[in-house]
């Protein structure tokens, strides 16, 4: 059996200029080797929030939401959504530029994290 395992958040602090068009399905590293815990790649998804709504034009938010997920089988040494979580904070300035510091650049709203079959 396999899982889809996805982590991400929704935020403010993102770079309005460049916050105009999503990403569906992008990779951006090689397939890891997380030793016992198995292989995996990520991959992420991203689209800008508040755009079009009330007339608000491309360019205009500061939101957005980004999701990090990876397909494993369902061992249960595969790596936990924690671990998940804690490479997709520390992935998430490699994939999002404008982001340098995850801590001080972002307010976040919201987080998600969950697996389905």
């Amino acid at each position: 059996d396999g899982v889809c395992a996805v982590v991400g958040s929704c935020a403010g602090g993102y770079e309005k200029e460049s916050n105009l068009l999503g990403d569906i399905i992008y990779t951006n590293n090689e397939i890891q080797d997380k030793g016992p815990n198995g292989k995996l790649q990520y991959f992420w998804e991203a689209f800008p929030v508040g755009i079009g709504r009330n007339g608000n034009e491309p360019g205009s938010s500061d939101v957005k939401t980004t999701y990090m997920f990876t397909y494993m089988d369902a061992e249960k040494d595969r790596p936990s959504l924690t671990t998940l979580m804690d490479d997709y904070w520390e992935q998430l300035p490699i994939y999002q530029p404008s982001i340098q510091d995850v801590e001080t650049d972002l307010d976040v709203k919201r987080v998600l994290f969950a697996f389905f079959p």
